[in-house]
């Protein structure tokens, strides 16, 4: 007997080294994407979860070290704004206007 039923799709994450990924398809779940079939893709969705532009170009021996590269990393994002926000203070000081105007409340975003 042929099951014609739709199965269900997860997307791999654990993908070649059994455990959750095995489960799933021992339940009978049909594999959309296995991510860590390319593990360099892998660094690739990560940097730009930390906002790393596409272009950016990682310097280290093997793929673990430039993981471990973007996962020590400040989002690009968060940084570009907290360094303008303390710019902006340390000129504020040393122009001496700091409170000609009222106060506004800084922002991340």
């Amino acid at each position: 007997m042929i099951n014609t039923k739709p199965k269900f799709t997860v997307v791999g994450l654990c993908a070649g080294a059994g455990g959750l990924d095995l489960g799933f398809e021992l339940a009978g779940f049909q594999h959309l994407h296995a991510i860590d079939n390319n593990p360099w893709a892998i660094n690739q969705e990560y940097a730009r979860l930390q906002t790393f532009p596409d272009t950016w170009e990682f310097i280290g021996g093997n793929k673990r070290d430039i993981h471990q590269q973007i996962g020590n990393a400040v989002p690009v994002e968060f940084a570009r704004k907290l360094a303008k926000n303390i710019y902006n203070a340390l000129v504020c000081i040393d122009t001496n206007q700091c409170f000609s105007s009222p106060l506004q409340q800084l922002t991340l975003f």
